[in-house]
């Protein structure tokens, strides 16, 4: 009798464990799970950055889930733990669009390293660096790789020096069809005079409408971008 109720309980424990590591229903198209995963963070960079979590067993069949913060400063704060075990809440979806990059995403994501995490930095916040106020002008030359989605960037002041960090003053989204590119100027700094420097004939780069801090670049294959714009800063206060 007391080798069957030690079955028994055992039987119990893995099947709770299973229920923990694994959500009970997978996501559809139209619906969502509520979940919370174990596994490590990863971090993939470039202009599409993400998370992922990668559990010990396979979630509804996928190796890595892709989480979604509800805001930049969690998700700079997320690179603390970039390497730990860490476990993860949210609600599990299947994404339509190519802003997420896996399978499967996580929403609303919150995450808690593990007792045996050592935290290491977060993301640089560059937005956060002071552009001084003498520099009322400065030229982008920008290069954006749709192959790898890297963007990188030189800024350079009215004389020609060089600005750093760069990414304080160049920025660039994608849009979720991953054929066109945004690459911004800095908060407050207005852009103008797209200039294409790959000799690309089909390539289209136009100041966006719709934001006068950026330059609109229609992608027309999967070819390097190496473009350069100027920055002027603005009298008004929004022009983003």
């Amino acid at each position: 009798m007391r080798t069957t109720r030690l079955y028994l309980l055992a039987s119990l424990l893995l099947f709770a464990s299973r229920l923990w590591a694994e959500p009970q229903h997978c996501p559809t198209e139209t619906t969502t799970v509520p979940i919370t995963i174990t596994g490590t963070l990863e971090y993939h960079p470039g202009v599409y950055a993400w998370y992922g979590v990668h559990p010990a067993q396979p979630i509804c069949g996928q190796n890595v889930v892709q989480l979604g913060f509800d805001d930049s400063t969690q998700f700079r704060q997320a690179h603390r733990f970039v390497g730990c075990e860490v476990t993860s809440t949210g609600n599990l979806f299947v994404p339509d669009t190519g802003y997420w990059t896996t399978s499967l995403g996580i929403t609303d994501a919150q995450i808690k390293p593990g007792s045996a995490c050592k935290p290491g930095d977060p993301l640089p916040d560059y937005s956060a660096v002071p552009i001084p106020s003498t520099i009322k002008r400065y030229k982008v030359v920008a290069t954006y790789n749709p192959k790898t989605f890297d963007f990188s960037a030189q800024a350079f002041d009215a004389a020609g020096k060089p600005l750093s960090p760069w990414q304080t003053y160049a920025t660039d989204t994608g849009n979720g069809a991953r054929d066109l590119q945004r690459m911004f100027c800095a908060d407050g700094f207005l852009a103008s005079d797209p200039r294409d420097a790959t000799g690309q004939p089909d390539l289209q780069a136009n100041v966006d409408p719709d934001y006068p801090s950026a330059i609109e670049v229609a992608l027309p294959n999967d070819s390097i971008v190496q473009l350069s714009f100027t920055c002027t800063r603005s009298s008004s206060p929004k022009n983003n």
